[in-house]
């Protein structure tokens, strides 16, 4: 098996490349968390305005969001121009910003 490639997105195009994790749809997904987390993601919005994202979110084979739901929802919510992910998909896509390595 083929090591997971790290890569960065931008994450409207992850959002519409890659599942979440209990298949609903992102629009749900961020409401849920904004509602239900309220606390959790305001405290991460403002970590993340001030540190930036520190973990790569994580894309699972099967092409869900395997870690880091919280992380997208607030790198959308402030406008972020790329996340990290560390992709685990085959074969890659190539909307990344980052070329694949041979």
């Amino acid at each position: 098996m083929s090591e997971p490639q790290r890569r960065t997105f931008d994450p409207k195009v992850l959002i519409a490349e890659v599942s979440t994790g209990d298949l609903h749809s992102w629009s749900n997904e961020f409401e849920f968390l904004w509602t239900q987390h309220r606390r959790a993601m305001l405290n991460l919005l403002d970590d993340v305005a001030e540190r930036g994202i520190r973990e790569p979110v994580v894309i699972g084979a099967d092409g869900r969001l395997w870690d880091g739901h919280h992380r997208v929802a607030v790198a959308i919510a402030l406008h972020l121009n790329q996340i990290e992910t560390v992709d685990h998909r085959l074969p890659l896509t190539t909307t990344a910003k980052e070329p694949t390595r041979q």
